[in-house]
């Protein structure tokens, strides 16, 4: 979602046409990334801890945000704002397909190996 949302950033330059729908998905992102955080989460966590474990998430999002935010108005300064979104959107790319390869959030059923049927663990 988030390097979705950097493309979004990015093509209304190119077609301002879009700039509204941008808008729309930036904040349905943190709508919809958030509960699915969460309830990856909670499906991880033992019960005991889980609130802590949620609201230690929570804080290290909006700390990790900080240096993110700081970066981009950096980079944007010294070339341009698109530039910048666009170099934060590789780092989210990046960062996914680092993530996929470490573990899958998604596994395949071993009950039906052969099929397309997906679950989440």
């Amino acid at each position: 979602m988030p390097a979705v949302t950097g493309l979004l950033l990015v093509v209304p330059r190119l077609l301002f046409v879009t700039a509204l729908p941008m808008f729309v998905a930036i904040r349905g992102s943190n709508a919809l990334l958030l509960p699915i955080a969460n309830g990856y989460l909670n499906d991880h966590v033992d019960s005991v801890g889980r609130e802590t474990t949620l609201s230690a998430f929570l804080m290290l999002t909006q700390l990790l945000r900080v240096p993110l935010v700081l970066a981009a108005g950096a980079i944007a300064d010294l070339l341009n704002g698109t530039t910048a979104v666009a170099m934060l959107d590789g780092v989210f790319l990046t960062g996914g397909v680092l993530v996929w390869v470490v573990e899958s959030p998604v596994k395949r059923s071993p009950a039906t190996a052969d099929s397309r049927e997906w679950h989440l663990p």
